[in-house]
């Protein structure tokens, strides 16, 4: 993990990871960790963090629009609050 605006997010969130311990990781095997290690409810959490980085990130390639980190955190928040009902 190598990107700071995604590390200023995942920050802003109350969780337990850690996301400088194993930088030459990649995405995919950190994920897999994750997915093997945490509980349900990070785990929703998590996936609602990686879908705002990534609707991001869609939003500054394809539509040259930032997205603030605060804009992000809060999208990702209502993602979350709304895939648990």
């Amino acid at each position: 993990m190598t990107c700071d605006r995604a590390k200023r997010v995942w920050f802003r969130f109350p969780l337990t990871i850690n996301l400088n311990r194993c930088p030459e990781v990649d995405f995919s095997e950190w994920l897999i960790q994750c997915v093997e290690s945490e509980n349900k409810e990070t785990l929703s959490i998590m996936f609602s963090i990686i879908n705002g980085i990534w609707m991001a990130r869609n939003a500054k390639v394809h539509e040259n629009k930032d997205i603030s980190i605060q804009d992000l955190v809060e999208k990702s928040i209502n993602s979350y609050n709304n895939a648990i009902w």
